[in-house]
């Protein structure tokens, strides 16, 4: 049986993110800036679903998929609805929550959330701070593009 969550999905690479949190902390705009540094390194990045997903559990692994009224859009703060390339389905790796930037630690102990009986390694990150958030998130990942994409934006 699928559960449906809010939140927002993105594959990086071969790795599955989900981003949660409270409605207006910034889940889609960190998925953008996401996807905007994985594929400026030529690397395959897409969106599966944005605001509402599916979920649902197979052999240990959390799967998520795009509820069909919403494949392939994503909500623009102030813009709207806007139409994105999608992979509408994907095993999830890790679990990203944005919480107030007060509840925010510097330095935190791994940490690790359960969804649909599937436990998964879990950051708490501000919430509104996309820049340093997307840069924890693809070091925790660990797919290579950390070191490429920290210097694009920064050298």
């Amino acid at each position: 049986m699928a559960d449906n969550l809010h939140g927002t999905a993105v594959i990086l690479g071969d790795r599955g993110v989900f981003i949660q949190g409270r409605s207006g902390t910034g889940k889609t705009e960190l998925a953008l800036e996401l996807l905007a540094r994985v594929q400026s390194c030529g690397q395959f990045a897409r969106l599966v679903a944005d605001d509402q997903l599916f979920t649902s559990s197979a052999g240990g692994k959390l799967l998520m998929t795009a509820p069909e009224t919403i494949v392939g859009m994503v909500e623009v703060r102030g813009l709207g609805p806007r139409s994105i390339a999608v992979q509408g389905k994907a095993v999830i790796d890790l679990v990203v929550t944005l919480v107030d930037p007060k509840q925010a630690e510097r330095m935190p102990e791994s940490s690790f959330v359960t969804l649909h009986s599937v436990r998964l390694p879990e950051l708490k990150l501000a919430a509104h701070n996309v820049h340093d958030a997307a840069s924890v998130v693809l070091a925790q990942l660990d797919i290579g593009l950390f070191d490429a994409v920290y210097m694009r934006q920064n050298g």
